[in-house]
């Protein structure tokens, strides 16, 4: 699921988006298990980057249960209430709605008078209620280069694993922050699943040390899969346990996945089967 909480949805909008975070209003629906099912990149030209194709319901597929919008502009009066009014109408979760700005952000959803809003005008005038935040990398490249370089650094990495050499930490922090893209993170469960016996625990390996660096709460898939690689090797119980701890901080999609086929006594080899249904290449142009 997309992170309700602002400074965590803002850094990692542009990211799930492939877009530059510049003068653009960026939106995204989700259906009920967490899944992107719409998403939408416009540019914001002067006070007002709503307009009527934005609104329209046409847009939204009816399986959109949750949806988050979040406009970085350097403008500080944008409203994106009328866009959260129509989605509330229609039935919608707003799960994030924010304005980001270069020295800090405001939530359109806060309900604190003296924090984001300031009587019937909100963000008028007013120095960003809360500080800055920590971006996730840039993607420069397009969408499909972008995935093919982050599959080669976690071919090297596993490689190096492999063979008992250690990766750098940030080295290891890019590759965390990858799994984010849905393609990237199954093409790695996918080429786990369908590889020598070697591969696994080099892998499992990197998403030990990853998952020691780093909290869970913005490491969801890193914890998600190493969850699934314990799974793999026939560890039901670390994998239960870890799967209940994603879970009581987020539905995310794949360790629902994985609390059901425990629940249901799932033997590892069918889940290997379901990650080895794609190749990883068929997986990164997706």
């Amino acid at each position: 699921m997309f992170p309700s909480d602002p400074r965590a949805a803002i850094a990692r909008m542009p990211y799930l988006l492939d877009a530059e975070p510049r003068e653009t209003l960026m939106v995204a629906g989700f259906d009920a298990d967490g899944a992107l099912r719409h998403r939408g990149s416009f540019r914001i030209e002067g006070h007002r980057p709503l307009d009527e194709p934005l609104l329209d319901s046409s847009m939204w597929t009816d399986d959109v249960v949750y949806t988050a919008a979040i406009a970085y502009s350097g403008i500080a009066r944008l409203d994106l209430r009328p866009l959260i009014d129509a989605w509330g109408y229609r039935g919608r979760t707003t799960l994030t709605a924010a304005w980001a700005g270069p020295a800090g952000w405001r939530s359109y959803l806060c309900t604190s008078g003296d924090c984001c809003t300031h009587g019937e005008h909100p963000y008028a005038s007013a120095p960003p209620a809360h500080g800055p935040y920590e971006p996730l990398h840039d993607r420069s490249q397009p969408c499909i280069t972008w995935r093919r370089s982050r599959w080669n650094d976690w071919s090297s990495a596993i490689s190096a694993s492999t063979e008992g050499m250690a990766v750098e930490p940030l080295h290891l922090e890019m590759l965390a922050r990858s799994l984010h893209d849905i393609p990237i993170r199954d093409a790695v469960l996918a080429h786990s699943a369908s590889s020598d016996e070697r591969i696994r625990p080099a892998l499992q390996q990197l998403l030990m040390t990853m998952s020691m660096r780093s909290t869970l709460g913005s490491a969801v898939p890193a914890f998600t899969c190493l969850a699934a690689m314990h799974y793999l090797a026939g560890d039901t119980q670390e994998s239960s346990r870890l799967v209940r701890r994603i879970l009581a901080v987020e539905e995310y999609s794949l360790a629902r996945l994985l609390h059901n086929g425990l629940d249901m006594r799932a033997p590892a080899s069918l889940l290997a089967r379901s990650f080895a249904h794609f190749t990883p290449q068929e997986l990164l142009a997706a």
